[in-house]
């Protein structure tokens, strides 16, 4: 090889004693026997601006490159460490996480621990036509163009709920999407689920030989009533039943219907409700107040087995 002097077509050059100039002098880029371009100053352990994996970082460092280890580097607080690659040099990073998941990207929380920390913001894509992904792949959230996210609905053994184009007769509604409205009646303070007809328990089948008095019912939004009192042993007793309205105000009680005294084993019907007929002992026109109650008078002091209930009619 012929040695040429440095100009447009030779950038550096080799001397084996390198040139000095003086201020302001152009010269060439110098290079080593080999090739290698020359740099000013020394890469070693004791440069301030070169440190050593395991030793304390110095006050200025330029360190580049990563570096793969089969047992990676445990520094401790303060130290310089090289950046690790694993085998492929691909850079590791880690985020959370423990075990063989430790050089993954995660979260700070396992699942069904309670959350902590600042939460990760997460995107969407935006697809004409939405994929579809055979089982167990991985697949971007959908939104809309205006950013909204796309749901799919399911129910409680996840299967997809459907919408439903008619309610034909026979139609499958099984995985319909159903709405349910719930109405409420408001009571002058608070408000109350709207009722349809609602039955209650007045008093359980039981011998009884004093007068009865239930507890105060309350109507949400029944017009009237009926009340059944089933005397299954009467023996030599009598009874007879009373339906009450309770006035707001004073809390007295006020009667809307008084039966006749039984003194049979029979069952016996007592009705109140606006429009109807009325008949002594049986039935009154009239309606049916927020608080009622009924009283099962005991007329003489003998033992009668009976049971009182109500259904409270709209």
């Amino acid at each position: 090889m012929s040695k040429k002097t440095a100009g447009y077509g030779n950038p550096a050059v080799h001397n084996a004693t390198p040139p000095t100039y003086a201020d302001l002098e152009e010269g060439a880029l110098q290079i080593d026997a080999n090739g290698n371009l020359l740099v000013s100053g020394s890469i070693t352990a004791s440069n301030p601006s070169v440190g050593t994996t395991g030793a304390a970082a110095p006050a200025s460092a330029t360190e580049a490159g990563a570096t793969y280890n089969t047992a990676p580097p445990t520094p401790a607080n303060g130290q310089l460490v090289s950046l690790q690659a694993d085998s492929s040099g691909n850079l590791k990073t880690v985020s959370g996480g423990s075990g063989a998941t430790a050089d993954q990207v995660q979260g700070n929380i396992a699942s069904g621990s309670a959350d902590s920390g600042n939460p990760v913001k997460v995107g969407g894509k935006v697809n004409a036509t939405l994929p579809t992904l055979a089982d167990q792949q991985r697949g971007d959230l959908q939104v809309g163009t205006r950013g909204a996210l796309y749901v799919q609905l399911v129910d409680g053994n996840g299967i997809n709920l459907s919408t439903v184009a008619s309610a034909a007769d026979a139609g499958n509604l099984s995985n319909a999407f159903k709405v349910q409205s719930i109405g409420k009646l408001y009571n002058g303070t608070t408000e109350d689920l709207a009722r349809g007809n609602t039955e209650v328990s007045i008093l359980t089948s039981g011998a009884r030989t004093t007068t009865q008095t239930g507890a105060d019912q309350t109507n949400v939004n029944a017009r009237g009533l009926d009340v059944i009192l089933d005397v299954t042993n009467a023996g030599t007793g009598s009874v007879t039943v009373e339906i009450d309205g309770k006035d707001p105000v004073s809390g007295k009680y006020y009667p809307l219907l008084t039966g006749a005294a039984v003194t049979s084993n029979s069952t016996n019907i007592y009705r109140v409700y606006p429009g109807l007929t009325a008949s002594a002992n049986a039935v009154a026109n009239d309606i049916l107040p927020r608080t009622w109650r009924v009283v099962v008078t005991a007329n003489n002091a003998n033992s009668v087995t009976y049971s009182v209930g109500a259904t409270l009619v709209l």
